[in-house]
């Protein structure tokens, strides 16, 4: 029974972590995945896509031009949610910043 328990709890951490982190093949953290609630104002770099899910096969909602601004609510990843659009804009990819 306890022996039960033991594995129970730990498959349980590992899962969480799971859902958490990305992890690579030697175990280290690559990508944190919670989303973080943050008040912020980005200015958009240059015309973008605004999507319905903080990835890029999301649907498109709209796009927003350049020198626009709006205040972010939370991020996922390289993501900031706007709730005035509804949606998504990716922030960076790379060494290419989208949003200031």
């Amino acid at each position: 029974m306890i022996v039960n328990m033991l594995d129970f709890m730990i498959i349980n951490f590992y899962n969480s972590f799971i859902i958490k982190f990305c992890i690579d093949i030697y175990g280290r953290r690559i990508i944190n995945t919670t989303v973080k609630k943050l008040e912020r104002t980005y200015t958009v770099q240059r015309t973008m896509n605004v999507r319905k899910k903080a990835n890029t096969s999301s649907k498109v909602l709209r796009t927003v031009k350049r020198g626009s601004r709006y205040k972010a609510t939370k991020t996922y990843n390289h993501w900031a949610y706007f709730p005035a659009l509804k949606g998504w804009i990716c922030i960076k990819n790379g060494s290419e910043t989208y949003l200031k």
